[in-house]
């Protein structure tokens, strides 16, 4: 049996150094390729290897795939390995990131056609962050009422990446006339509370006490991820309470990582009734693969057990 043209050109790509005459003839050759098994390994090498003399060829790539728009690059992903590469080596080249954040590309599924690109999209519009482009709050204000929630999020990132006055007042104005999908939300949210505006904080726990169920819980995680000692203090306040949403708000607060959730957490651990105990102790399951608070945890539940702890229901 012949041996795969392609495997073997991946192989020497992947033993080629970009920095010698020979290796960079390989990764030149193989960003031109028309196989795009080898574009997406020679972007993600480049990006690894910090090879910013590649960013030219693979700007023309990008162009290229995109220009041709016949759908033979699959789910995007040789366009959103060059992408991605650009964007980390902080290439500059404005009009390419805003042809990519109009990219569209359906591809056929069980019902109806989808959008793919919205990665795609998502990390053009972090490439025009990085660049001198002017006009950047219009162009992320369009994408950022994207068909696709990916799109959306991926303009909030962007925004918060920016993080002007601006661009901050768009990501409240988005938080308060909320969204269909809560990854939305929560990404919202987080970039507020992260930036340390005043309202930020009032704005994520009026969403939290909501009745949308989905975006209040949205709203729950993204004040635990915040890591803020106000939105700590308002998580361990309201768990407290009896209420359907005391599952998340556990979750919140040991996502947080925070000394003083966990500290909260494991004195549930020790002193709540069966009830709590099961909603705290499956919340701090995100830690088991930590072996300092995995030991703190079965040192919380020892005490347990050998105290008497009342079983209220």
């Amino acid at each position: 049996m012949k041996p795969d043209p392609v495997d073997a050109a991946l192989a020497r790509l992947a033993a080629a150094m970009p920095g010698t005459p020979e290796g960079r003839k390989i990764f030149a050759a193989a960003l031109a390729s028309k196989q795009l098994r080898l574009v997406v390994k020679a972007a993600r090498l480049v990006e690894g290897f910090q090879a910013a003399e590649f960013c030219p060829q693979m700007s023309q790539a990008l162009a290229a795939l995109m220009a041709r728009g016949d759908g033979a690059d699959k789910g995007c992903a040789a366009m959103l390995a060059l992408a991605r590469a650009l964007v980390n080596l902080d290439y500059d080249e404005a009009e390419l990131y805003l042809d990519g954040m109009k990219f569209v590309q359906k591809e056929a599924s069980w019902g109806p056609a989808v959008d793919v690109a919205a990665d795609l999209r998502a990390s053009c519009a972090m490439g025009l962050v990085n660049s001198r482009y002017a006009g950047k709050l219009q162009a992320l204000t369009d994408l950022l009422v994207d068909k696709e929630w990916g799109g959306r999020v991926g303009a909030i990132r962007a925004l918060a990446a920016i993080g002007s006055e601006p661009a901050m007042l768009l990501l409240y104005f988005k938080a308060k006339v909320g969204d269909a999908h809560p990854e939305v939300i929560s990404q919202c949210l987080e970039a507020l509370l992260t930036g340390g505006g005043e309202g930020a904080l009032e704005l994520a726990t009026s969403i939290a006490l909501g009745r949308d169920e989905e975006a209040g819980e949205a709203a729950i995680l993204a004040l635990g991820a915040s890591r803020r000692a106000d939105a700590i203090t308002w998580l361990i306040t309201r768990s407290r309470l009896p209420g359907r949403t005391r599952g998340c708000l556990f979750l919140a607060l040991s996502s947080s990582r925070t000394e003083t959730a966990l500290e909260f957490l494991l004195g549930l651990v020790t002193t709540s009734d069966s009830a709590t105990f099961a909603e705290v102790h499956e919340a701090l399951t995100i830690h088991r693969r930590d072996a300092v608070l995995s030991e703190q945890i079965d040192a919380a539940i020892t005490r347990r057990n050998q105290g008497k702890v009342p079983d209220r229901r």
